[in-house]
């Protein structure tokens, strides 16, 4: 049981690396914008990071994990 688990939290790192959604972006400048598109921050020297917050998925995943990891735990 605990290869399962460890198979799939291995296997479910690249779901959990797309499970933020763009709100917005700190421009080169300092500024910040709440645009999400290509040509934010055009005016401001270009994107110097995104800012992103987790999606709905990203806790449901990572309640379903934490929960596999307790159950792994108490068959061993």
């Amino acid at each position: 049981m605990k290869h399962l688990v460890n198979c799939v939290l291995i296997s479910s790192v690249s779901l959990l690396m797309g499970a933020c959604t763009r709100i917005g972006a700190l421009c080169s400048d300092g500024t910040t914008t709440t645009e999400t598109g290509p040509d934010a921050c055009s005016l401001q020297g270009g994107i110097d990071q995104w800012q992103t917050e987790p999606t709905t998925f990203f806790w449901v995943f990572l309640l379903i994990m934490t929960a596999m990891l307790i159950i792994a735990q108490r068959a061993d």
